[in-house]
């Protein structure tokens, strides 16, 4: 099973990838790669996603995107994250995906870059939410095939590209 991601420029994935090693530090949970989740879970041969990301991204350069918040939810998967403004770019790579890739479950489309995983109670979730100050808006420079994994360890880019037009 794979899930295809938006990947940070490295000054980015530097910046929130730090972010994410204090808090997995801080409350001993997973810590992991900074993206933004572009599809969800799909169990099909990596030559057709090969094809198809290559396709979906024809002609898009690297692109800013938006902070709105930072939040968090009861969500596992959502326990704090920065939730993002949809781009045009962005929206339309979602869209070009989901019309030629399977997902394997239903995934709502919501762009958000995920700072930590872990079961917190509402307070301390409050607390993070109040205390942590981020960037008002990163660069996406690449899309990442992720070899998906229930164990956030064993999580693995297995192909990148890069958007450069």
């Amino acid at each position: 099973m794979f899930v295809i991601w938006f990947l940070f420029d490295k000054s980015d994935h530097e910046y929130l990838s730090s972010i994410i090693q204090k808090l997995s530090n801080q409350y001993n949970c997973h810590s992991f790669i900074p993206h933004i989740t572009a599809h969800g879970i799909i169990n099909t041969n990596i030559e057709q996603i090969d094809k198809i990301i290559t396709d979906s991204i024809k002609g898009i350069k690297s692109f800013f995107i938006e902070k709105n918040k930072l939040t968090f939810t009861d969500n596992f998967w959502k326990t704090l994250f920065i939730d993002i403004s949809p781009n045009q770019k962005m929206v339309e790579i979602n869209k070009k995906l989901r019309n030629d890739l399977p997902l394997k479950q239903d995934y709502d489309f919501s762009p958000h870059i995920s700072l930590m995983y872990k079961k917190i109670n509402e307070k301390e979730k409050e607390k993070l939410e109040a205390t942590i100050i981020t960037k008002n808006n990163f660069k996406i420079s690449k899309l990442g095939i992720l070899k998906f994994s229930e164990n956030i360890n064993e999580w693995k880019i297995i192909q990148e590209y890069s958007l450069n037009g």
